[in-house]
């Protein structure tokens, strides 16, 4: 799911080119169930850190951002606004969740093929983490302009499942 959620990013991104007005849509699902998705993925990898019951509770706050999207933010101008800068911080908190917790399961994990495998992916999700937060948020925060469009630097969010793909492949995740 949550690979199919940075290709929702992709082609929205790409179809935005054209302006089709469903790639809002598209792109703001993307954006706000990324981070949900990413965060529950490492609450369960290598092993079960939330009891089902309550994994819920990951999801809460993007559906809430899913609610504010349908009420108010559901054109292009309005999601250029106060919207998008909410997403965008939604995004870095959600991502910046996901490796605390990662980085909680590697330095807890007893096992070493398990700490290798956590390491690759923990490396790759604090690489792509950086690169949003050093070349678009911290610029627009300080100056106001970017030396990259956010979306293009969310993209680099898609390095997280390569390195996934990579440990399951090559490394034989159990």
């Amino acid at each position: 799911l949550w690979s199919l959620v940075h290709a929702l990013i992709i082609i929205s991104i790409m179809g935005s080119q054209y302006e089709l007005s469903s790639m809002v849509l598209l792109r703001t699902l993307g954006y706000i169930f990324g981070p949900a998705l990413f965060s529950h993925l490492f609450l369960s990898f290598p092993r079960e850190l939330l009891p089902r019951r309550r994994s819920f509770i990951v999801y809460l706050p993007a559906l809430i951002l899913v609610l504010i999207y349908g009420l108010w933010a559901r054109d292009e101008d309005a999601f250029n606004t106060w919207f998008k800068e909410l997403v965008f911080l939604y995004l870095l908190v959600g991502y910046g969740v996901g490796v605390i917790v990662c980085g909680y399961s590697y330095f807890t994990s007893s096992y070493e093929r398990h700490k290798l495998q956590i390491r690759f992916v923990l490396a790759s999700a604090g690489l792509a983490l950086l690169l949003f937060l050093g070349l678009s948020l911290l610029p627009s925060i300080v100056t106001g302009s970017t030396a990259l469009p956010p979306e293009l630097t969310v993209l680099g969010t898609g390095v997280i499942p390569v390195a996934f793909a990579y440990v399951i492949v090559k490394e034989k995740l159990p």
